[in-house]
């Protein structure tokens, strides 16, 4: 049997994904890459894309395979007339990346 989280670890892992999902849906909303922010009091319009990056996170190596996580993310969820420039996803990548690494950081003690 593949090694599982006992449940304390378990409950770490969940509330860990909670935090990196809802602070990146934060930085998603902030940078809007599609426009769908400007003028919306629903701060939570990214959290479909959020939960996507965020479970690609163990599997990023860099920034660079986190920018290309995040565009595939945006175009298969928006289509390629909505992407934008890619240099926002490299801007955004950073951003989640630093972010990650400062929940990990925290969780770790």
């Amino acid at each position: 049997m593949a090694n599982r989280p006992n449940e304390i670890e378990r409950k770490r892992l969940i509330k860990e994904y909670r935090t990196l999902a809802d602070g990146i849906t934060s930085i998603l909303f902030r940078m809007d890459p599609v426009g769908i922010a400007v003028d919306n009091p629903h701060t939570d319009e990214y959290a479909s894309e959020a939960a996507m990056i965020a479970r690609f996170l163990p599997e990023a190596k860099d920034t660079e395979d986190l920018e290309r996580a995040v565009r595939e993310v945006f175009l298969r969820q928006f289509g390629e007339p909505l992407l934008g420039p890619i240099t926002q996803y490299r801007d955004i990548a950073l951003e989640i990346w630093r972010f990650t690494s400062e929940v990990r950081k925290a969780a770790s003690g």
